[in-house]
């Protein structure tokens, strides 16, 4: 990390800090020049909780390269606290770069950070900048903790690349955090026992109160970026997974499922969160978290086949449905398919209480045959019949010197008025129909109920005939031959 560039003759950086990052130098083949880079113009430089591990190129400087150059102002003020600053191949052969009195004026101090050369000295000769473990105060680090940090070894480390095919990095990560996550762990991690752990200066000038993973440091803190925890607690709220893990254990989390809402995102402590839009997702444990899953209302289509209330509807919602009208000839049966929250299946309106998603369908069935009464009075036929129904009637047999006359009453549907058998066609409405009966007079060969002038004219068209009357009741007496007989039985009657 490099602060100024341009050789400025006023200060280029100031009142800065670097803080809980971790450093890895892995890399032996180009130059490193430090940690940190302070090149001149440069004051109040605060830099504090960071872990640098590895094994840079041979003659970089490890921790810091301090100088000026050209008409840059001196660098001023410049403080390093509670840092780890560890070679675990004991290869670091330069420390610091930089000579104080021509590069700094103020202080430049260093104080309570952690140094490891795999048990070799910390090296550093007499126009270095720094001396850790020398008697010079100047250079020195007064509260200084010379031990092994039980870091990981970066040496051999694969740098990590994303790979775009297959949506994640060399090592298997699959975001960002994932992959920054594993990194801390294997190397910014101090193991357990290490001489780290509760031995930073917690003076608020000298140790911030978190970590790199966001985690609030206790009153004992770690030397380095990363504070060593036992468990991490996580809180979800409306949801499962909640619980205490080892830190940076992958966990997985799940939104409640609620009646009638659809899940929205999850909120809170998220950072750690894989995807916050899943319900279903994992969390990195890496600090104590709550995280709340939100919903927001779900609507369900309803969909009625041959009616009307089709729409969107909330859970539970009341909604008005209505059977299209019957096609002829049929009738509404009942409503069909999810019908379990239909208040009456067999009312062509209606309401249904939304279950979720749902279709219902209007059914129908042909009508039913409709019968009506026909009463034949002196007569047979009488029944229930549909409308159309060609029903056969008869006349009951006359009585004594009687003979049938006509039928009256509904003879609307009657084949023949004056047939004693004939048909009744039925309409739409009850019927009554009565045969009537006259007198029977012998010379009425016309059967009008009068003997007259109309009858004796039959009498004289087919007189003497024996065959091919014109009108075969002109044969009175039915003998074959209209004689004096039939003029006689005309006679008798007549006028009556």
């Amino acid at each position: 990390m490099q602060f100024a560039e341009d050789a400025k003759s006023f200060y280029e950086a100031q009142d800065c800090t670097v803080e809980n990052n971790l450093f890895i130098f892995n890399n032996t083949t180009y130059n490193h020049v430090g940690m940190v880079t302070i090149k001149g113009g440069c004051k109040n430089i605060l830099v504090r909780a960071n872990t640098a591990v590895g094994h840079p190129k041979v003659g970089s400087a490890f921790s810091a390269r301090i100088w000026t150059e050209n008409n840059s102002m001196k660098n001023e003020d410049l403080y390093f606290y509670n840092n780890i600053f560890c070679d675990p191949n004991g290869g670091m052969v330069d420390f610091s770069d930089g000579n104080r009195t021509a590069d700094v004026t103020g202080d430049c101090v260093l104080d309570n950070n952690l140094y490891w050369n795999n048990g070799s000295s910390i090296p550093a000769d007499s126009g270095s900048i720094f001396d850790p473990d020398s008697s010079d105060a100047n250079r020195n680090d007064p509260n200084g903790v010379f031990a092994n940090p039980l870091l990981g070894n970066p040496s051999g480390m694969t740098i990590q690349r994303w790979l775009p095919g297959t949506r994640q990095f060399i090592s298997g990560q699959t975001s960002i955090r994932g992959e920054f996550t594993r990194l801390v762990n294997l190397y910014g991690l101090p193991g357990s026992g290490s001489p780290a752990v509760n031995a930073a200066n917690s003076d608020s000038w000298a140790m911030p109160t978190d970590d790199i993973f966001g985690r609030i440091r206790g009153a004992s803190p770690d030397i380095g970026a990363v504070e060593r925890v036992t468990a991490v607690t996580l809180t979800i709220v409306s949801g499962s997974g909640g619980g205490a893990y080892s830190p940076s254990q992958v966990v997985t989390i799940g939104a409640n499922t609620v009646p009638g809402f659809a899940f929205s995102e999850w909120v809170g402590d998220t950072i750690n969160v894989a995807n916050p839009w899943n319900a279903n997702t994992t969390i990195i444990a890496n600090t104590d978290a709550t995280i709340t899953a939100t919903y927001v209302v779900s609507y369900f289509d309803l969909t009625v086949i041959s009616g009307s209330g089709s729409g969107s509807y909330t859970l539970d919602q009341e909604v008005a449905i209505s059977a299209n009208p019957a096609p002829t000839g049929m009738v509404f049966d009942q409503w069909t398919g999810d019908t379990i929250d239909v208040v009456n299946i067999h009312d062509p309106n209606t309401r249904i209480f939304m279950p979720g998603d749902a279709t219902v369908t209007a059914t129908y069935e042909a009508l039913p045959p409709v019968f009506y009464d026909l009463t034949v009075i002196s007569g047979g036929g009488s029944g229930s019949y549909t409308v159309g129904a060609a029903v056969n009637i008869s006349a009951n047999p006359a009585p004594t010197d009687m003979a049938f006359d006509q039928w009256t009453g509904d003879i609307g549907g009657v084949g023949g008025v004056y047939d004693p058998n004939t048909t009744f066609t039925m309409a739409g409405s009850d019927a009554t129909v009565t045969a009537t009966y006259r007198v029977d007079l012998a010379g009425d060969f016309n059967n009008d109920g009068t003997v007259d002038i109309i009858d004796l004219n039959m009498i004289l068209i087919d007189w003497g005939k024996t065959g091919g009357f014109v009108d075969a009741n002109s044969d009175g007496d039915g003998s074959g031959t209209v004689d004096i007989i039939d003029l006689n039985m005309i006679l008798i009657d007549w006028g009556k």
